[in-house]
């Protein structure tokens, strides 16, 4: 019989570890502000940890609560408003009237209802998105106007004025969409801006300058349908300022324009003015000879250096005594004028034809011939005597 054997007790288990009973806070000596600092805090967070550990989910939704609120009212962009205005360029009946109004994202999703202009043509849009680019369009009734489009963002809760202008619909085109040009204090240039006509309709050109440059710029439109295709030169009169300035050149009722920008030059252009033989401007002629006919050229030089301005608004006139005997022929001026004036070191003819009639009273005769430009001018005596 095999001997019984006995269980051996099983090993005992180890128990949890009883919590080790906190250390004894030390209370530091008195005058040792960091370890009292130390000491207060820990004390503090003895007490106070149990209850934060047991409220602990309440804590949280409690910040989460506080920080939704905060981002709600402080952070997340609140929506603007657009207060709109549609007017026509230059049109004394400016109001555009029942025009459609809308405002979307940049994918073309609308960002609010779309409207129409009052009988004032305003309009008020509020909702607007903040911190959004959007994109503004006005689309007028009248097919003879183009449609306003523009890229706005605003920001939270802001509130926006928009002068909308709504110009013609053209063909005309500047060939040149920016000129430069140096003028001296107290000069003007005509400066040829040349135009194209690329619609399908003849047009006429009116051109204006911007608010700011009405003082020193004059456009001289035409009065001439251009044709498609066309190409014509406009003469627009540009006069120095207090300073260099800029600015625009556009079609009357519409918004293309080209740039100009004056910059103020210290180079003057020099006038010359020589006659083509040395007795031009002195006759002599016997009374049985009338009528008599003398004629004579005359060379205009701008003599300024290389880079210095344009000798610019040629004017030729005749004062004394001669003026109904003087005919002039200002052909190459004039044209010289279209183009922008004399160029440096560059000379233009002008010639001028004197008719004594029958009958003239015999004696000395005297004249002026004066030549001027915008910035200079000559003048030049003129002599006849009749034996």
């Amino acid at each position: 019989m095999e001997p019984i054997q006995r269980s051996q007790p099983a090993p005992a288990r180890a128990t949890p570890r009883a919590e080790e009973e906190e250390e004894e806070l030390e209370e530091p000596e008195e005058g040792d502000y960091v370890n009292v600092f130390k000491y207060q805090f820990a004390k503090f967070w003895r007490n106070a940890r149990d209850p934060i550990k047991k409220n602990a989910p309440k804590f949280l939704l409690a910040i989460g609560i506080i920080a939704l609120a905060y981002w709600f009212f402080f952070i997340k962009p609140q929506p603007g408003t657009l207060n709109i205005e549609a007017a026509y360029i230059d049109n004394n009946e400016r109001q555009v009237i029942g025009a459609a109004v809308s405002l979307s994202y940049a994918d073309g999703t609308p960002a609010v209802d779309e409207t129409i202009t009052d009988e004032n043509g305003f309009v008020t849009l509020v909702g607007v998105p903040a911190e959004e680019p959007l994109v503004l369009r006005i689309t007028p009734s009248s097919s003879k106007y183009d449609s306003y489009r523009t890229t706005i963002e605003l920001s939270s809760q802001q509130t926006r004025r928009i002068e909308a202008l709504l110009g013609k619909k053209t063909g005309l085109a500047f060939m040149q969409d920016h000129y430069d040009l140096s003028l001296p204090a107290g000069c003007s240039r005509t400066l040829p801006i040349e135009i194209e006509n690329r619609g399908s309709k003849e047009e006429v050109v009116t051109l204006v300058a911007d608010e700011d440059m009405v003082e020193y710029v004059r456009p001289l439109s035409s009065i001439d349908f251009i044709a498609p295709g066309e190409i014509i030169t406009v003469p627009v009169v540009v006069r120095a300022g207090d300073g260099d300035y800029e600015g625009n050149i556009r079609f009357k009722e519409t918004a293309l324009g080209t740039r100009l920008t004056v910059k103020e030059s210290q180079d003057i252009p020099k006038l010359s003015v020589r006659f083509d033989k040395s007795n031009a401007a002195d006759f002599q002629t016997d009374s049985s000879a009338l009528p008599a006919v003398m004629k004579s050229q005359v060379i205009i030089s701008n003599n300024g250096r290389t880079g210095t301005p344009y000798l610019t608004d040629i004017n030729i006139s005749v004062s004394g005594d001669l003026i109904p005997w003087v005919a002039l022929d200002l052909e190459l001026v004039d044209e010289a004028n279209r183009k922008g004036g004399i160029a440096p070191e560059k000379d233009v003819l002008f010639g001028y034809t004197v008719i004594v009639p029958i009958g003239t009273p015999t004696g000395p005769y005297t004249g002026r011939l004066r030549v001027q430009s915008a910035c200079d001018e000559v003048h030049i005596p003129l002599n006849i005597v009749v034996n």
